[in-house]
């Protein structure tokens, strides 16, 4: 099962998901994090594998403060891994409260 974290910055927001995959094995060459937001916006950004986290598969998007997360409430995160070979694979949804 993902787990995801949102953590408040000084001057962003940072949503890690992680995929409990091994980067160091599993050849991931592009990843996204796609979320539905308290009012059912659906959307995606571009992720980042996070260094240090291979073999957990962590990836991470940071946002700027005052970007959509200022929407507080219930918010729906998950992966969306793409490998080299052109496979994509999904995490499932995960639920996540964040704070106004």
């Amino acid at each position: 099962m993902a787990e995801v974290y949102v953590s408040k910055l000084s001057d962003a927001y940072q949503i890690e998901v992680q995929t409990n995959l091994d980067f160091t094995i599993d050849d991931i060459s592009s990843a996204k994090i796609l979320y539905i937001d308290p009012d059912g916006t659906t959307g995606e950004w571009s992720a980042t594998k996070l260094a240090g986290s291979e073999s957990t598969g962590v990836v991470y998007y940071a946002l700027a403060l005052g970007s959509p997360l200022t929407i507080g409430g219930i918010w729906s995160f998950r992966a969306q891994l793409t490998y080299s070979d052109g496979r994509v694979l999904y995490t499932e949804w995960v639920k996540q409260h964040v704070g106004e």
